[in-house]
């Protein structure tokens, strides 16, 4: 997913076209991807902007699928799986900017998701408060299985505190989903009141069915 405008960078260009060490925070992650040997790499990216990321990406056969508003992570995925070829098993998904990626933890990512037999896995990691600003945190019951992911930002006054927790497992944006079940059940997302629909809310439309989430 590659089509978010990084307002929080307060720059023009989008943020996953940034340089990091030397190369577009893109190009880091399609690379990390191509390692992976994937069926097909598809990038979702704004409605006109084909030759910004068509320089940075021009070695790699991808397809590229418009976004024509930016109506978040939930609607980019529906985008890109107009373009999912026939016959496939699995969708990995990954946040455009994560520029640290590595193709390990994409094969990881796999294996386990086909060995747990999920429709959704997901990849985590375990920070501070002040670390978890700005991302989507796992809620979960005592016995450390996924109620639902909430975001930072829909947390009022106390709340986050009254979790009464010393850290946070937090989502970091890659995921594998089962292609006939993302795709039976994408039309149920939501909107949320930031005016997106948000991939997180996925696993909570599993959890709700009885479905396997990993």
């Amino acid at each position: 997913m590659a089509a978010g405008s990084g307002k929080r960078m307060r720059s023009a260009k989008p943020k996953v076209l940034h340089e990091l060490a030397g190369k577009s925070m893109i190009l880091h992650v399609v690379s990390a991807i191509h390692r992976a040997k994937p069926d097909q790499i598809i990038i979702v990216i704004p409605q006109g902007s084909i030759q910004d990321y068509a320089h940075h990406l021009g070695d790699f056969e991808i397809t590229f699928a418009y976004q024509n508003s930016p109506l978040g992570t939930g609607d980019s995925v529906a985008v890109a799986l107009e373009h999912v070829q026939q016959n496939q098993d699995d969708l990995i998904v990954v946040n455009g900017d994560s520029a640290l990626l590595k193709t390990q933890t994409i094969l990881d990512l796999k294996n386990i998701h086909n060995q747990e037999d999920s429709v959704v896995t997901l990849t985590t990691a375990r920070v501070s408060e002040s670390e978890a600003e700005g991302l989507g945190i796992l809620i979960k019951n005592t016995d450390e299985s996924l109620i639902e992911i909430k975001e930072y930002s829909e947390f009022k006054g106390n709340q986050l505190k009254g979790l009464n927790q010393n850290y946070f497992d937090v989502n970091v944006g890659l995921y594998a989903f089962n292609v006939p079940w993302i795709k039976n059940n994408i039309s149920k997302l939501v909107k949320h009141t930031s005016g997106e629909y948000l991939i997180g809310d996925l696993l909570s439309i599993a959890i709700n069915d009885k479905e396997k989430v990993t």
